[in-house]
């Protein structure tokens, strides 16, 4: 996904579109109207992704410190 916006449709893992982000959606509007049920390796895909974005988000504005040589 060339544009990932950053959640995916839980059920489907496709990317969700702008409304259903901004509402912190689980499924898109397709899954939605099927009433899919939500996998589970999508939410753990989503899991780790959100985990190793804020590893990054938190050294981009607070580097963790060069070990220094004795």
């Amino acid at each position: 996904m060339s544009s990932y916006g950053g959640l995916i449709c839980l059920a489907c893992g496709g990317e969700l579109p702008e409304p259903l982000r901004r509402t912190a959606s689980l499924r898109c509007h397709d899954c939605r109207d099927l009433n899919a049920p939500l996998q589970l390796e999508h939410a753990r895909w989503e899991r780790a992704f959100r985990l190793r974005r804020s590893t990054f988000d938190s050294w981009a504005s607070d580097p963790p410190e060069e070990p220094t040589a004795a």
